[in-house]
């Protein structure tokens, strides 16, 4: 377990837990979420990698069905093992992703056009994988999507679990990284990747930037669709036939997600913490 300078009162004590595997790797300062998964990596002594975030939660048969799954695949050196997962908070309660990435589908195409999602703590992947294509210290905020999309620039395999194995907790208050965009990094982030990125998913992630620094709130979906679309139809970097294209499978891929929404709920008999938490027990 990775402690990232945590506050005294939030340090977490191994002696809580009857487990001897328990180990606390102290930060002397706060280095961030990627140098902390970083270290993680670095001092874990088994030869596979699963992350828990400290708010998130694995459910029970997490690291069972994936290992299994894992025992089935050949050329386990280069692929990686994502999953289903359930989303909880304040009004939410959604399965995702409702696929798995397609057969020669671009990881950007996926994430960013196709409401594909690959959620860290659904990873499973060889401890040699994750050393090749740690997690870039330069992100605060999208530093999964850019080691993703690194990986799949050098033809790592992505492997999906479409059995629910984590919870993600959604915490609202306006102190979290998930809350709050830092539109700076995130332009790094499109810099640093804009020849990983397809065409069309640059288009969509410039999109969703602009209309993030707008902070001009959507009174409907058609009112969010309209918006978007007059960005999609002005896209330079498109021809005219590029952003017709890209407007039907965009406005396609929305209305899909929302109808799946809402029909990909979280059981109600789940509840919204059962299972493991990293606070609670840590693996490697």
């Amino acid at each position: 377990m990775i402690d990232d300078c945590s506050r005294d009162e939030e340090i977490f004590r191994p002696d809580r837990v009857d487990e001897s595997r328990v180990r606390v790797i102290r930060h002397e300062v706060n280095r961030g979420v990627s140098a902390a998964r970083n270290t993680g990596v670095d001092q874990a002594q088994s030869p596979l990698i699963a992350f828990l975030d400290s708010d998130d939660c694995w459910l029970p048969n997490k690291l069972e069905q994936q290992l299994t799954l894992f025992q089935t695949l050949q050329d386990t050196e280069h692929l990686l093992i994502y999953g289903a997962y359930y989303t909880v908070g304040r009004s939410q309660s959604l399965r995702t992703p409702f696929g798995p990435i397609r057969r020669k589908q671009r990881v950007s195409d996926y994430l960013f056009l196709h409401y594909g999602c690959m959620h860290v703590n659904t990873w499973l992947a060889r401890k040699t994988l994750l050393e090749r294509f740690p997690f870039s210290t330069e992100f605060k905020q999208s530093e999964d999507w850019d080691a993703l999309l690194r990986m799949d620039a050098e033809g790592v395999q992505f492997i999906f679990d479409p059995v629910p194995s984590a919870l993600r907790h959604v915490d609202l208050r306006t102190d979290r990284l998930t809350t709050r965009t830092d539109f700076h990094c995130q332009r790094r982030f499109l810099a640093e990747n804009a020849a990983r990125l397809s065409p069309a998913s640059r288009v969509i992630f410039e999109s969703i930037l602009i209309e993030q620094e707008s902070a001009i709130p959507s009174a409907s979906l058609l009112q969010f669709l309209w918006r978007r679309a007059k960005y999609i139809v002005s896209a330079a970097s498109l021809s005219w036939g590029q952003r017709i294209r890209l407007l039907a499978t965009y406005i396609a891929a929305r209305l899909a997600y929302k109808v799946r929404s809402r029909f990909n709920r979280k059981p109600a008999d789940l509840g919204d913490s059962s299972g493991v938490h990293a606070d609670a027990l840590a693996t490697e």
